[in-house]
């Protein structure tokens, strides 16, 4: 009789004085980001290739991949590092959020003809993809001299979309 007691006592002593904690789910997470110096000290950037716009936790083709990044996100570029060949910045997704990333999935004014890199990704993409791209293209370079191309370009685009809506609607 006195061991169920014993065994009883000595679980309610353990459950009340001892601090026990279920296993937590550890996603991977990139660096904390440092605080930031000063303004100039980074530049905006946007993301504009879905393929290429993944963080990772070192500035490597091989390193651990921890997010894929959407396309149209707003980012801070930081560094820049060579790394397997492909150029790396160094990016801050949010203010806690720092990786890295290939230079080639993000455009923005700091470098020199992007516009020109985004105009042609423009060209090349199809759908809603490329008014995105026409979109973000207007917002980014509002000084751009294929500015006027681009509106041209997004007029045409819109109107085809609207013509292949109406037809869809219509069938329905």
């Amino acid at each position: 009789m006195k061991k169920p007691i014993i065994s009883a006592s000595i679980f309610i002593f353990l459950a009340l004085f001892t601090s026990v904690e279920a296993q937590r789910n550890r996603s991977r997470t990139v660096s904390k980001a440092k605080p930031i110096k000063s303004a100039q000290a980074e530049n905006e950037a946007i993301i504009i290739d879905r393929r290429l716009a993944v963080l990772r936790i070192r500035p490597s083709l091989y390193a651990v991949p921890v997010q894929r990044m959407s396309v149209g996100r707003k980012v801070s570029v930081i560094d820049t590092k060579e790394a397997d060949g492909v150029t790396f910045y160094q990016i801050r997704v949010s203010r806690n959020t720092i990786g890295w990333m290939q230079s080639d999935a993000v455009i923005g004014k700091f470098r020199k003809n992007d516009d020109q890199k985004l105009f042609k990704l423009m060209q090349t993409a199809e759908g809603f993809d490329q008014i995105d791209k026409a979109v973000v293209f207007l917002e980014q370079f509002p000084d751009s001299s294929l500015r006027s191309p681009t509106l041209l370009l997004l007029g045409d685009l819109m109107e085809d979309e609207a013509l292949r809506l109406s037809k869809k609607a219509a069938k329905v």
